[in-house]
């Protein structure tokens, strides 16, 4: 019996480490030479962190892990060796992937109706050259794939690999979700899925399928995998609950962005105490008035995090990114860009508030967890912070 795990994980909990040790592990004890290790995740940058962490760990990636993205996961594994099964004209044609923003194969009428504007398979999952597959429909054609080979699609993936990693799990939506639950279900292979709900910035697909469910595959996996008469898959919120980047300030701040979820709390192990005692700057999360930004600057050196690229920089720093993209990255101190949506939602003399989404909110606590030890909200001077409850920066 396959051994399947979801873990949820904290902020800086160090689930990248964890995936390294298990994954180590794994091949310490000894796979077949024709036995692989699949590290999969969405982002091109966390793919990079991840081959990175080995190398500093070990100076090499061991040959039988293979670090790689969902899409290429699905296109090498799933798709390539069945496409004719469900397309015929591809059964000697090598496919690609046609990256698409939105939703393909779509058009708006002029009474405003949304209707499709394919008429068969071709049509639906290739471009106009007819060797890509739309990115958004990438999951569902792999899944059209399993329907029609099931046995020896799944003895394929199971021939190839012992153990199947998952990081950043809450970046999955719609089609994805279903290959999640055929390959735990299948019992050929490990599968082991990390992902924090919070720091659902990316997706996959924007197709509406299983929307409900959006960010969250442990609730995926409890309502569409788990049985009553039997539990294909734990779901595992202890082992990566506590941080080991973030300081309490940090942690409790970053708690209250999205405060339905379970608060995040300091690791408070003597590796992670020894490592904040060495750091002598004053720690926390502070409001950085306009006029003290060059200050703050010169003293902390941080990471500048903006909500996009259009924003205009008063001082500029070294490394800037903006908030989605700082996912899976960490700093000593970062220096965070305020949205005029979410000053307003901490201004008393706005009395009528608009509702922020839960993507802003999540992009905002992707980029409040990104610092360990300082974060400093940039704010204008004459800013009232009787609603935030968070002091403002001092030069020492």
């Amino acid at each position: 019996m396959a051994n399947n795990t979801i873990y949820i994980a904290a902020a800086g909990a160090g689930k990248t480490t964890l995936i390294i040790r298990q994954a180590t592990e794994l091949y310490k004890r000894g796979l077949p030479d024709d036995k692989k290790v699949l590290i999969i995740t969405y982002t091109d940058n966390n793919q990079n962190n991840i081959r990175q962490k080995f190398i500093n760990e070990y100076g090499f990636v061991p040959k039988n892990i293979v670090i790689l993205g969902w899409f290429t996961f699905l296109l090498v594994y799933w798709i390539r060796p069945f496409k004719g099964t469900v397309i015929e004209q591809l059964y000697n044609q090598h496919i690609g992937m046609s990256f698409v923003e939105g939703i393909s194969g779509i058009k708006t009428l002029p009474n405003g109706q949304v209707v499709t504007n394919y008429h068969n398979d071709a049509e639906k999952f290739l471009d106009r050259s007819q060797k890509h597959l739309h990115s958004d429909k990438i999951a569902e054609f792999a899944y059209k794939c399993w329907e029609k080979n099931k046995t020896d699609l799944l003895d394929r993936i199971s021939n190839i690999a012992d153990s199947i990693f998952i990081d950043e799990a809450q970046d999955l939506a719609a089609w994805d979700f279903e290959i999640i639950k055929i390959l735990i279900k299948s019992d050929k292979v490990n599968c082991f899925l990390y992902g924090d709900p919070r720091q659902c910035t990316y997706k996959t697909t924007a197709s509406p399928k299983h929307s409900k469910y959006s960010g969250d595959i442990a609730l995926f996996a409890e309502k569409e995998i788990n049985q009553k008469r039997r539990k294909f898959v734990t779901i595992d919120t202890t082992t990566l609950s506590k941080s080991h980047r973030c300081e309490t300030p940090i942690c409790t701040f970053a708690s209250s962005i999205l405060p339905s979820f379970p608060a995040m709390e300091m690791c408070l192990c003597s590796e992670c105490m020894n490592r904040r005692k060495a750091y002598t700057l004053p720690k926390g999360v502070f409001l950085v008035k306009e006029q003290d930004v060059q200050k703050f600057v010169h003293i902390y050196n941080p990471l500048s995090l903006i909500w996009d690229k259009k924003v205009k920089m008063k001082i500029q720093t070294k490394y800037v990114l903006n908030w989605g993209e700082s996912k899976g990255l960490q700093a000593e101190a970062t220096l965070i860009y305020m949205t005029k949506t979410l000053l307003d939602q901490y201004n008393p003399s706005i009395r009528s508030k608009k509702n922020i989404s839960q993507e802003t909110l999540r992009k905002f606590y992707v980029a409040v967890t990104r610092a360990k030890y300082v974060v400093g909200l940039i704010v204008p001077n004459n800013f009232d912070n009787s609603l935030i409850s968070l002091p403002f920066w001092k030069e020492i």
